[in-house]
């Protein structure tokens, strides 16, 4: 929230729902931030969202109990769409996401890093299609079924051959 309210001419959509719903509702007010809570949407809603999207934010932590989304769906989901992304260095994250070459990365918990990146991106549409445009090609290159059947093809291709020695 502190993030959101910091950058000037931004407005945060949250999609989803749960336990942090009502602290989330009250941050948003406490800060003045810029924030819809949407709820829980379908999945054409949520493609809907991304679609209308400048920037996709994914500050994934690790939570108190060491919990976290090794990879997040909508992060995925937003390379597929072909929308600018900022994301944290937690779990999986920094594997998919490469910092200015597909998305921008962030320290988790950061709200004064998660503002900067947002200041960048939300002033520089040039920067947000070119970080859009390579994470659609990472998406459909590296991350889509096509792209992991045949990697699978190739490994039991070369498993053939060393099987055949």
């Amino acid at each position: 929230m502190e993030a959101a309210a910091s950058v000037p001419g931004i407005h945060v959509v949250i999609a989803g729902d749960g336990d942090l719903r009502s602290d989330l509702a009250a941050r948003a007010r406490e800060h003045r931030a810029p924030v819809t809570l949407a709820g829980n949407l379908d999945r054409s809603a949520v493609a809907a969202l991304l679609g209308a999207a400048d920037i996709v934010a994914v500050p994934s932590v690790i939570d108190r109990a060491g919990n976290v989304d090794g990879l997040p769906n909508v992060l995925l989901e937003a390379l597929a769409a072909g929308r600018a992304v900022i994301a944290t260095r937690v779990a999986g994250i920094p594997d998919v996401v490469r910092d200015r070459e597909n998305g921008l990365l962030v320290a988790p918990r950061d709200a004064a890093d998660l503002a900067a990146a947002l200041r960048v991106l939300a002033g520089d549409p040039k920067t947000r299609e070119r970080l859009g445009a390579a994470a659609r090609r990472t998406a459909v290159e590296k991350l889509s079924w096509e792209a992991h059947a045949a990697a699978l093809e190739d490994c039991l291709v070369q498993t053939s051959a060393l099987e055949a020695r």
